[in-house]
């Protein structure tokens, strides 16, 4: 130890010499060997707390990160809850090998006419009787989301709804189905048909009784063009119905010089019936007289 360097050091902080040579003789004294022993001692420990540091550091962010992760789990079942419930479709969980129903929203309850508590009692045999066996085997071999058109839900009193359905396959032996009800809709296309076929049926009923009246009777566009003519018509024209077909009454000139022409204008404008009687040489060279009657309607 140099001890000149030691006083100057004293000098250096302040302090007397004779104490700090007293206080620095009183310091233990160790080898080069002991040294060593301590330091590397030291610097194993300072290792390993500094690894049981970076240890527990990691452990604190994957307890974190979990704990995020059922943050986020948790927000996702409620979201898909949420949008499980309020679905305007029928959505139901259904167990592939067998048909039972494990969950269902409240507007499968709507369509199956059954509670939830009664639907997880049932199997998909026991609500949609009709083809159930060829779904569930369609079901079964099912990779993707697949359509299978229209199902008949039987409710217990009997009464059916009947619904598209389309299917999304799921890992666990099951699939979530999405019934979209068509029942209203399907009444109303197939009302919608018998009407058009009363009417077609009234049409043709008209158009007979039309065609085979001995009244003459011919009917004209707006524009003045005939549309149709019986053989009646034909007969007092001195013509044929396939020639009354070509005429126009704007173009007639029999209907002006008769007064039938202002006739007709009259009946178009007001909407109300005209009547007139007349004597009128035809385009085709008959001489006839006519109690006529003139009436508009939509065709």
């Amino acid at each position: 130890m140099d001890e000149k360097r030691m006083i100057q050091y004293a000098d250096e902080i302040g302090v007397g010499r004779n104490e700090f040579m007293e206080a620095l003789n009183e310091v233990p004294v160790m080898s080069v060997e002991q040294f060593k022993k301590v330091s590397n001692m030291l610097f194993t420990f300072a290792n390993e707390l500094s690894e049981k540091a970076f240890n527990n550091l990691q452990l604190k962010m994957q307890i974190t990160e979990h704990e995020r992760s059922i943050v986020l789990l948790q927000e996702s079942e409620e979201r898909y809850r949420t949008l499980f419930e309020r679905s305007n479709d029928a959505i139901l969980l259904v167990e592939i090998t067998t048909g039972k129903y494990l969950d269902a929203n409240r507007a499968a309850e709507i369509i199956t006419g059954r509670s939830l508590n009664e639907l997880k009692k049932l199997t998909t045999y026991d609500t949609t009787p009709k083809g159930a066996m060829e779904r569930i085997n369609r079901a079964f071999a099912a990779n993707d989301s697949l359509n299978m058109g229209e199902v008949e839900y039987v409710r217990p009193d009997g009464a059916i709804r009947n619904a598209q359905l389309n299917i999304i396959p799921l890992s666990g032996n099951r699939i979530f189905g999405i019934a979209h009800d068509i029942t209203e809709s399907k009444q109303a296309k197939e009302a919608l048909i018998e009407s058009r076929q009363k009417i077609s049926g009234a049409l043709e009923f008209n158009n007979k009784i039309l065609l085979t009246s001995s009244i003459a009777i011919l009917t004209y566009k707006g524009s003045g063009q005939c549309v149709s003519a019986n053989s009646a018509a034909a007969m007092v024209g001195g013509t044929t119905v396939e020639q009354l077909l070509t005429q126009n009454f704007h173009k007639i000139s029999s209907w002006d010089k008769s007064g039938m022409y202002q006739a007709a204008i009259r009946a178009l404008e007001t909407g109300v019936e005209q009547l007139l009687e007349a004597n009128v040489v035809t385009t085709f060279g008959k001489n006839v007289w006519l109690s006529l009657s003139y009436m508009s309607f939509d065709s």
